[in-house]
């Protein structure tokens, strides 16, 4: 007979990876403490939502065509950890906290960090990457100073002419 103690002891924490995560009418749900890591691209498609709660983990391009701002107003973190990555989609995207470890990340719609709920108010972390505006705007609702890190980070409005 087994008992509580010894089936408890066979459980074990499983890292989920997959190289493209498409959602396709959806809900993709993260809970707290848990993490998703995507090591290619995240595609959205119409009627998805993520539920973050947790951390998703992407080193692709995230991609939104699901007709809403995507994240769930939970105190979710979005890690972008690629080199040079785009954020793209039909439908604007709200964050909670983006967390820009990238080389770069090219914006291809406007994005908006954090707001969602009244407290804590999101958090836009550019750490080393270059974020480019790309004509697209970007909207931090946190009005707190540390609203915005970086540590040699940067925005670019638009590249230089020719």
């Amino acid at each position: 007979m087994r008992t509580p103690a010894t089936i408890a002891s066979f459980i074990c924490i499983m890292v989920m990876q997959a190289q493209m995560l498409s959602t396709q009418g959806v809900d993709v749900t993260v809970n707290s403490g848990a993490q998703l890591t995507v090591r290619g691209d995240v595609l959205a498609g119409p009627g998805s939502a993520l539920v973050n709660a947790g951390m998703i983990d992407l080193s692709g391009d995230l991609t939104n065509d699901s007709g809403s701002g995507l994240f769930a107003a939970l105190p979710g973190e979005v890690v972008l950890n690629g080199t040079s990555q785009t954020i793209a989609g039909g439908s604007a995207i709200a964050f909670d906290v983006l967390d820009l470890q990238c080389a770069s990340v090219t914006l291809q719609q406007d994005v908006v960090v954090g707001g969602l709920y009244p407290a804590p108010a999101g958090v836009l972390k550019l750490r080393n990457a270059i974020m480019h505006l790309n004509t697209h705007r970007v909207t931090v609702n946190n009005a707190a100073p540390a609203a915005i890190t970086r540590m040699n980070g940067h925005i670019m409005s638009e590249t230089d002419p020719l």
